[in-house]
This record gives structure tokens, C-alpha cells and sequence, in this order.
């Protein structure tokens, strides 16, 4: 019994020695699909998070619009992420920016009909993203700074795109955009630095300050019905080239251009294209 006792004491003395961050492991989760957590994010929305870090927005409506990752604020109209305690800090030149690395995969079902301001902030181990068909807005930074997410199909049905909604998605290749898509807000796929080609909706006529800017592998870009183009909507993408155009040189000519956006000047116009002949969005 004694022996027993001693065990017991000699355990419980290495676990009061670890220090206060191993009582919260951040480590990616093991493989699994057993629910770890879950709670509401929306009137009649919730999530669930799974131990292979799979999460899933169930329910139907909107997800909330959430304030930006300062968990000490709070007030009336502050709406914080559901798993916020889930949150770490990096320590890199991004100014300390919260993220979120135990999430990988997201999966919207079926019902959702918005993603939210700030919604999938910083997860940036995420590779993959499902939405639904019922989808129609996406939140200002909705997956800003998700460094790790590849691809990105907006389902038809999406009709606006907030601010900065996927502002440095680095490792974004593909971004595929609908048809019904007639807003997008500024800088909403800035620094997006793997990204090759990309097809504007035919419903866009103003490309908002900062779209593109820094995309620095953008080569090529369709631009079907576009009238204005903001500043700095092509800033820093050294690598375009070519700009697809339906129409005439003097029609192109006519396209009001502001400032910082010298490589788009520059950049081969194709006149008289037909999308149909490039890819919808390639890698």
C-alpha cells in the first residue's frame, strides 16, 4: 500500500512540474473522427470539431459576423470566435497575428447561406474547403491568412465577397469564381502568391483597389466586362503577362486604370478572346 501511495505522489509531482503550456497542447490533432468540441456559431448554425481537425458548420442561415481575434475586448456589439481557445500567436514578421492550427479541413453543409466576417481567421493549416450550394456572401476576412489552403470553389449562387476575405492565402493555386458573383471588396485575394491565372465574372465592371495586388505568380487574367480598375489592383504581380480581353483595343483603351498597376499596362492584350479557349482558373 505504501509502495502504491509513493507511485502515486512521485506522479503527481512530475505533472506540477510541467510548465503552464503543456496543460494546453496546441500539437495537431491525431488521426480520428471523434467530435472534441462543438457550439453555435450562427442563429441556427453550430459546428463541430473533430479529432483529425475537421470542422464542420452544420444548420441553416448565416454564421455570425465575428469581431477581429483581440479576445480581451469585449462590449455589446463584440462577437467572438467560437473557438477562440483554440487561438495561438505567432511570432513571425505578421505583426503577432493570432491563428489557429488545429483546424485542417472545413466542410460548410448544405443550408449555410453566409460565411461571416473573420470566420475561418488564421487557420492556417487548413488545405481544403467545402461550400455549400446555398452559400451567397463571404465575409470581410473570412479566410484571411488560411496559408495553407490550395483551392477554393465559389459555388454558384455567391453574389459578393468581402474585404480582404482571403488576403494572404499563399499557397492558393486555384480560386474559381461564379457567375453570379457582381461584388467583391478590396484587396479580397491580395497576396494570394501562388496563384497563376484567374477569370473575372462577367458581372464585375470595377475591380476594387488591392484586388490581386502582390500576387507575384498571377500570370494571366480574363477580363470580360470590366470598366474601372482600382489602384494597386495588380500591384506587385511581376509575373503577368497577358490580359484576356472580349472586346476592341479601343474599348480596352477606354478602361479607367488607376494608380500602381504598371505590369497590367504592360502586360500582351488579347482582344476579340473567348474565355472558353483558357482555363476557368488554373495552377
Amino acid at each position: 500500500m505504501k509502495k502504491a501511495i509513493s507511485i502515486l505522489f512521485v506522479l503527481l509531482m512530475s505533472l506540477s512540474i510541467l510548465p503552464v503550456s503543456a496543460a494546453r497542447s496546441f500539437d495537431p490533432p491525431v488521426k480520428g473522427s471523434d467530435i472534441i468540441d462543438s457550439g453555435a456559431c450562427g442563429e441556427n448554425a453550430t459546428w463541430t470539431l473533430t479529432e483529425d481537425g475537421l470542422l464542420t458548420i452544420s444548420g441553416s442561415g448565416p454564421i455570425y459576423d465575428f469581431t477581429y481575434p483581440q479576445f480581451y475586448i469585449e462590449g455589446p456589439n463584440v462577437i467572438h470566435l467560437p473557438w477562440k481557445d483554440y487561438c495561438q500567436y505567432s511570432d513571425d514578421n505578421l505583426m503577432n497575428r493570432p491563428y489557429f492550427p488545429v483546424f485542417r479541413a472545413i466542410v460548410v453543409e448544405e443550408g449555410i447561406t453566409r460565411i461571416g466576417d473573420h470566420t475561418f481567421f488564421g487557420m492556417n493549416n487548413v488545405e481544403s474547403v467545402s461550400l455549400p450550394s446555398t452559400l451567397t456572401s463571404i465575409g470581410n476576412k473570412a479566410f484571411h491568412l488560411c496559408l495553407s489552403l490550395k483551392s477554393v470553389m465559389v459555388p454558384d449562387g455567391v453574389t459578393s465577397i468581402g474585404e480582404d476575405a482571403f488576403w494572404y492565402c499563399e499557397s492558393m493555386e486555384d480560386i474559381q469564381l461564379p457567375e453570379t458573383l457582381s461584388e467583391v471588396g478590396t484587396a479580397a485575394f491580395s497576396n494570394c502568391s501562388s496563384l497563376k491565372s484567374v477569370r473575372i465574372p462577367a458581372m464585375i465592371t470595377t475591380l476594387p483597389d488591392g484586388m490581386f495586388g502582390g500576387d507575384s505568380s498571377l500570370e494571366s487574367v480574363y477580363l470580360p466586362a470590366v470598366k474601372n480598375i482600382g489602384s494597386y489592383a495588380f500591384n506587385n504581380c511581376s509575373a503577368l503577362k497577358d490580359v484576356y480581353y472580349p472586346g476592341s483595343k479601343e474599348a480596352w483603351n477606354e478602361v479607367k486604370i488607376g494608380n500602381y498597376n504598371g505590369k497590367l499596362k504592360k502586360a500582351t492584350k488579347h482582344y476579340y478572346y473567348n474565355y472558353n479557349y483558357i482555363p476557368y482558373c488554373s495552377a
